[in-house]
């Protein structure tokens, strides 16, 4: 059996008849699966003349067609195999450029995340830099305190060493009035056993008068 030719679109337009513009609409659209496009030109096998010419109703007249421009299988095998290949080409480009684009949306995607991330460090940074600028205020504050504590401390050595100089005063005057008061209580003391001395022996006088019936003139001036 020979294997089947192939000839263009515009033979097989003569052998049915019709206009090529007519079968190339066919072609595009589907309703002629049996035609395939080999670069910019359409060719449709020998052998399914018949078949195409019962379905679409076209009458086949088959002297129609000029057949040395038929084209060889083996041709039209290398046509579809470059063009397989070359479809295949496209979407292997496709796929490519679809993964292209994926990577390049989840670079995009990650870039966004980046900048977020980075977004946030910054915020981060300037709540850092606000809390050491608060801490520079307080850390400030604290030493204008500690200052005046320590002012306030020398102030309060100073009057402590000025009453502790009072107190050695005071309490040197102290010893002083102690001894004066001892000086004093050692003369009491002793006008009070004069004194004490004395009554006694008014008294001693006084019984001693009335034992012996002395005039009453003479025991007021004794005791007096």
């Amino acid at each position: 059996m020979q294997s089947p030719q192939y000839i263009p679109l515009d033979q097989a337009a003569r052998a049915f008849g019709v206009s090529v513009r007519k079968l190339q609409h066919l072609a595009q659209t589907g309703s002629l699966p049996e035609a395939s496009q080999i670069a910019d030109r359409w060719l449709v096998p020998y052998e399914k003349l018949p078949a195409i010419a019962t379905r679409e109703e076209f009458v086949l007249d088959l002297n129609a067609a000029t057949w040395s421009e038929q084209t060889p299988d083996s041709d039209v095998e290398q046509y579809l195999s470059e063009n397989v290949a070359a479809h295949s080409a496209v979407v292997l480009a496709k796929t490519q450029t679809s993964a292209a684009r994926l990577e390049t949306q989840q670079a995009i995607k990650e870039n966004q995340r980046l900048k977020g991330q980075l977004r946030e460090k910054e915020q981060e940074n300037l709540s850092a830099e606000k809390y050491i600028d608060e801490l520079q205020t307080y850390i400030e504050q604290l030493e204008r305190y500690q200052t005046e504590l320590l002012d306030r401390f020398d102030q309060t050595r100073d009057q402590l060493k000025r009453e502790k100089a009072s107190y050695a005063d005071l309490a040197s005057q102290n010893q002083t009035l102690q001894l004066d008061r001892d000086d004093l209580l050692v003369s009491m003391d002793w006008v009070s056993r004069r004194r004490y001395q004395r009554r006694q022996q008014g008294r001693e006088q006084f019984q001693q008068t009335l034992t012996n019936q002395v005039p009453p003139n003479v025991v007021e001036q004794t005791v007096y």
